[in-house]
């Protein structure tokens, strides 16, 4: 009888090793598991989790933008239109014949001497803030194309043998470069660069605004320029000029003008 009872008594402790054992293992499962079968995202009772402004954002960089310009002057030579309303000539007398609209474009003769130009002015009623041109560069060494407003009338100024007057946005071309100037007893330049030449015509546009002016070439590209004498020496004369800086260069031609 005594043997009976530990044999029973054993086994019914080994049965109770086991399901301790098996017990103490699904405690543990469960404390392993536990977290993993948290909803995503769902945080522990009191720990913070970092709102959107907390963990920080990246923003674009502010990029100025040229504002959009109505034209108050427009002409295209090529169509058959007329000088801009208002527009007044000026030869400093070294081209023959001087400057006109000739086969369709603002044309002047061969050079008779360095320097020469040829300009057409307009007054807008208010400080230039855009000027543009198509041309074409003459084959061979040809001269350039000079976009610029002035502080002042220029036909006035020469005829009257005055200086010429300030300017805060002056664009030369020549065949493949341009270079942005400001003016006040000669040029500074403020800004240039390399541009690839289009078949047939070139497309020029400068812009501004305050002291911030862009430059866009023939393909499209655009460079901005900031220069507080854009500002200071801004004025309400368009103007439109072909230069040949020595006899052997011939001239262009430009095919419209617009500005405003």
């Amino acid at each position: 009888m005594t043997g009976s009872r530990g044999g029973r008594s054993g086994w019914w402790q080994y049965l109770g090793l086991i399901a301790l054992g098996a017990a103490t293992i699904a405690l543990c499962y469960i404390a392993l598991t536990r977290d993993a079968s948290r909803p995503a995202g769902e945080a522990d009772a009191g720990q913070a989790t970092a709102s959107p402004d907390e963990a920080g954002t990246s923003e674009s960089p502010v990029v100025d933008e040229p504002i959009d310009i109505a034209d108050q002057r427009r002409a295209d030579f090529t169509a058959g239109d007329p000088l801009p309303e208002g527009s007044r000539l000026y030869d400093n007398g070294l081209n023959q014949p001087g400057l006109g609209i000739r086969e369709g474009a603002l044309r002047h003769g061969q050079p008779v001497g360095p320097l020469a130009i040829g300009s057409l002015e307009t007054q807008l009623d208010a400080p230039v803030q855009k000027l543009g041109a198509r041309f074409t560069f003459a084959d061979g060494n040809s001269g350039s194309v000079v976009l610029v407003a002035w502080e002042s009338s220029l036909v006035d100024a020469r005829s009257a043998g005055d200086p010429v007057p300030r300017s805060g946005l002056r664009l030369e071309v020549s065949p493949g470069l341009w270079q942005l100037t400001v003016y006040d007893k000669g040029d500074v330049v403020i800004a240039g660069d390399e541009f690839p030449m289009q078949p047939g015509s070139q497309t020029f546009e400068v812009t501004r605004e305050g002291d911030h002016a862009w430059v866009v070439d023939p393909s499209g590209a655009r460079t901005e320029v900031l220069d507080a004498r854009i500002d200071e020496y801004a004025g309400p004369w368009a103007c439109w000029q072909l230069l040949e800086e020595s006899l052997a260069e011939r001239p262009a031609a430009i095919e419209a003008v617009w500005a405003g």
